[in-house]
């Protein structure tokens, strides 16, 4: 088949349609991939460390909720 039938030019044209579907597609997921470069990049980290600085606090609270505890119990007495 020539490239330049009749045939090659509409399989070309519908080829180009098919392309520019899957170009609009992918354009399409740009917010997407914004959306999860800010979760992997910026969020998932801050609350990372939020979590290591509440369980980095957990020891002190427990050592201090067992300290006021046998105060506790002389309250209701």
């Amino acid at each position: 088949m020539k490239k330049t039938s009749p045939e090659s030019i509409a399989l070309n044209k519908d080829e180009m349609a098919e392309w520019g579907q899957e170009l609009d597609r992918l354009q399409g997921l740009r917010p997407v991939e914004a959306s999860r470069d800010g979760l992997k990049n910026v969020e998932i980290p801050a609350l990372e460390q939020k979590i290591k600085d509440q369980e980095a606090a957990i020891p002190a609270t427990s050592t201090r909720a067992e300290e006021v505890r046998p105060d506790c119990f002389q309250c209701r007495c």
